[in-house]
């Protein structure tokens, strides 16, 4: 697999940005060493989110930079769902907490291979 860098990163954000229709909002990109390989967080409510990568550790994962990106995307349309389902179980059901997180990445990951499907990245970087 070809290495890729911020600069890679970026574009591919800005590729899914706008090829997902996501131009009218605010896109963060973030780089640094972290427990997750990438992570994603959103307030739809402000059109905003902030992508995170640890760069080290999705190449030691072997990720293919163009999948980890729709997939950090395919989160924004499931998030409000997600975050009401993590408040209704909260601090008084860890087992519900981890059930719903467990069910919001597996939403996400078939949204992120429907992405795909449909319209596949110009690279698999």
């Amino acid at each position: 697999m070809k290495p890729y860098g911020r600069r890679e990163v970026r574009e591919a954000v800005a590729y899914w940005r706008r090829e997902l229709g996501f131009t009218d909002w605010t896109v963060r990109v973030v780089f640094r060493r972290m427990a997750d390989r990438t992570t994603c967080e959103a307030m739809p409510e402000y059109k905003e989110v902030t992508f995170t990568f640890d760069l080290a550790k999705m190449h030691a994962n072997g990720d293919k930079l163009y999948r980890q990106v729709a997939h950090e995307f395919a989160h924004l349309p499931v998030w409000d769902l997600a975050e009401f389902a993590q408040t209704e179980a909260g601090h008084r059901d860890p087992v519900k907490a981890r059930l719903f997180e467990k069910l919001e990445e597996s939403t996400t990951t078939a949204l992120e291979h429907l992405i795909l499907r449909l319209h596949p990245p110009p690279t698999d970087i």
